[in-house]
């Protein structure tokens, strides 16, 4: 813990937004990650840009997942599945409803 301490020393020191995004890096689940991908993207998109939307936004650590696109294109799917109107559907593409 220790080390993850001293990385947000650094980081708070460079940019002084730093530390609060480390903070809400730590918070945020896939599926938060997913949401917040797609309404930043606004747009009808597929799941391996909203994978790569993650990764550059650093929403959320995979950490040593070998199928970090088959893990997002499951959340996507659990949404649709269970209802939740703000994901929809389209084909292989998806996008986030107002």
């Amino acid at each position: 813990m220790k080390k993850l301490d001293n990385y947000n020393k650094c980081a708070s020191q460079q940019h002084p937004y730093a530390r609060t995004i480390i903070e809400n890096e730590k918070k945020m689940t896939l599926k938060e990650a997913v949401l917040k991908s797609l309404e930043d993207m606004n747009n009808i998109t597929h799941y391996l840009a909203v994978l790569s939307h993650i990764n550059d936004k650093n929403f959320y650590h995979f950490g040593g997942a070998k199928t970090p696109g088959s893990t997002v294109s499951a959340a996507l799917c659990d949404y649709i599945r269970n209802g939740d109107s703000r994901v929809q559907d389209g084909g292989t593409y998806y996008y986030l409803t107002n």
